[in-house]
């Protein structure tokens, strides 16, 4: 089972169906290999603050405005 950086998801070959059922099934057979995946999902998206990503598109919207592209 290959893991993407962070370890939230899994990785498989784009329309692999079949490692990607081979991962689903590794997984369902690891307990502790489901927590890390929630506890890393959880991990990323404890950054995701509705505040910090309003604020962020803020902040980008206002540098698109001051400094237009040709």
């Amino acid at each position: 089972m290959r893991f993407a950086r962070g370890g939230s998801s899994l990785l498989f070959p784009p329309g692999d169906v079949r490692a990607l059922a081979d991962s689903l099934m590794e997984l369902l057979d690891d307990p502790a290999a489901r927590r890390r995946m929630g506890e890393a999902g959880r991990e990323i998206v404890s950054g995701h603050d509705i505040r910090r990503t309003l604020a962020a598109f803020e902040a980008l919207h206002l540098r698109a405005a001051c400094h237009p592209r040709p």
